[in-house]
């Protein structure tokens, strides 16, 4: 099209392309609400600033996202809401990148005032594993707390009651190991909470199962003999030997996870009505025929909440089975249902990812339920129509300074080099709520300008 032609249609156009601009702009700036289906995330949490806390049988609910593929704001988007929590695994000891990696997740999750659930997996022997290391985390999160308002569930090293891990089946050690970890955390920030997740008992103490490390020998047979007959077999407590202590643990957690039909795992086999539930009571997968207690009643209480991390196996390399659909909403279906009986079940962390499983002979399995629009559809109204909370449970603060978005965020004080400014929040908070506006602004500046200079050479080439 002639140059002419092109100034004189936008001769014609230019207040509609002015507006549409103007609008482009807020938008992006956040002064005006998109459409569509992206969530809105508003200031909440406790007014006085304290540790937020799930409502007896009214739990948070949140993803375990594969972070080099998937970002919360995506994740917020697929689903239409934002969650109430996030999860994520983090390298301990601290390595110079695992703290910049918590610090993306900490700023990520602060966002949307979402919880940080954290877990620890050590990379190095448990007896390796210093005090010093553990005041490296607990500055760490403080810090995290002061600028992002971020608060977090630690889960360290879980699952330590399996045999596939380098820190499992190892009781004395772990609870040395636990126990310093919540010293420091305890010490350095009320913002942090630990969290002791062993692995669901059935089948315990699993051998060498898949991918399994060697065991842990007679040096600990004694402890792990709780029945005294002599050996480590089915008929042991697989819980108790590995529990810190009322002292250390704030929160307690466990895996419960659908495979598939119980001896063939990853046949895409939706599971059977009341499956969760036999779990949870204890009564699930056992090869010993006698009563257990239930592992909620042993170590959950109305002030120590229960985190399930679960997800339902999808073998994407096996034909046939129930329908993804079918299977996962199935199983959800039983983790939102069991919130109703169980009120000391305060989060749930579904697995939000895909990746080769060793039990299905390193097929791909996928775990997601937000990955098609028929799934996030799916899980959007069941939980709607559940008891779990939604939406922010924290302050809620600005990604590009950390700012909080209430009037009463300790983040809202901070300052560059991130010490608080003392006696000046009025200030602080003025001065956040003009500079929110000064991009904007220019950005408005800048679209009057490219206007005139349009207009500008219209007339130019007109005269």
């Amino acid at each position: 099209m002639p140059t002419e032609r092109r100034l004189t249609l936008l001769g014609r156009r230019w207040p509609a392309l002015a507006g549409a601009m103007v609008l482009g702009v807020l938008l992006v700036a956040g002064a005006l609400p998109a459409s569509g289906t992206t969530p809105t995330y508003t200031a909440d949490g406790p007014p006085d600033g304290s540790a937020p806390s799930p409502e007896p049988g009214r739990p948070w609910f949140g993803p375990g996202l594969d972070w080099t593929r998937d970002l919360p704001a995506d994740y917020a988007e697929r689903l239409g809401e934002a969650p109430s929590l996030y999860a994520q695994r983090v390298h301990y000891p601290l390595t110079a990148d695992d703290r910049g990696y918590l610090d993306d997740f900490a700023r990520q999750a602060a966002t949307q005032g979402a919880v940080a659930v954290l877990t620890l997996e050590p990379q190095v022997a448990l007896p390796a594993l210093t005090s010093r290391d553990a005041e490296v985390l607990a500055e760490e999160l403080a810090d995290l707390h002061h600028h992002y308002d971020a608060h977090f569930l630690v889960r360290f090293a879980p699952e330590m009651n399996g045999s596939w891990v380098i820190w499992g089946q190892q009781p004395d050690r772990y609870v040395a190991a636990f126990r310093t970890v919540a010293d420091a955390v305890h010490g350095a920030t009320d913002h942090a909470e630990m969290v002791w997740s062993p692995a669901y008992g059935a089948g315990y103490p699993f051998g060498r199962a898949y991918g399994a490390v060697d065991s842990a020998g007679a040096r600990v047979a004694e402890v792990l003999d709780t029945d005294g007959n002599g050996s480590v077999d089915d008929g042991d407590d697989p819980y108790a030997p590995y529990f810190p202590g009322d002292r250390w643990v704030d929160w307690v957690g466990l895996s419960l996870y659908h495979y598939g039909a119980r001896q063939d795992f990853g046949d895409n086999t939706a599971p059977a009505p009341g499956e969760l539930e036999a779990r949870l009571d204890e009564r699930f997968g056992y090869g010993v025929a006698r009563r257990r207690e239930p592992f909620l009643g042993r170590f959950a209480s109305p002030d120590r909440p229960m985190l399930v991390e679960t997800s339902a196996l999808w073998n994407t390399a096996y034909e046939g089975g129930d329908s993804q659909r079918d299977l996962k909403r199935s199983w959800w279906r039983q983790v939102l249902d069991s919130t109703a009986t169980h009120p000391a079940i305060g989060a749930i962390s579904w697995l939000e990812l895909t990746r080769p499983e060793a039990e299905i002979d390193g097929e791909v399995a996928d775990w997601r339920a937000t990955h098609t629009p028929g799934l996030a559809r799916a899980l959007r109204g069941d939980l709607a129509a559940s008891d779990v909370v939604l939406g922010p449970v924290t302050e809620v603060v600005d990604p590009s300074t950390g700012a909080g978005a209430g009037s009463g965020s300790s983040a809202s004080a901070a300052v560059a080099d991130g010490s608080a400014a003392e006696g000046a929040a009025e200030g602080a908070e003025a001065s956040g709520n003009t500079a929110d506006w000064v991009p904007l602004a220019l950005a408005l500046l800048a679209v009057g300008y490219l206007l005139y200079r349009l207009l500008t050479r219209r007339r130019s080439s007109q005269a």
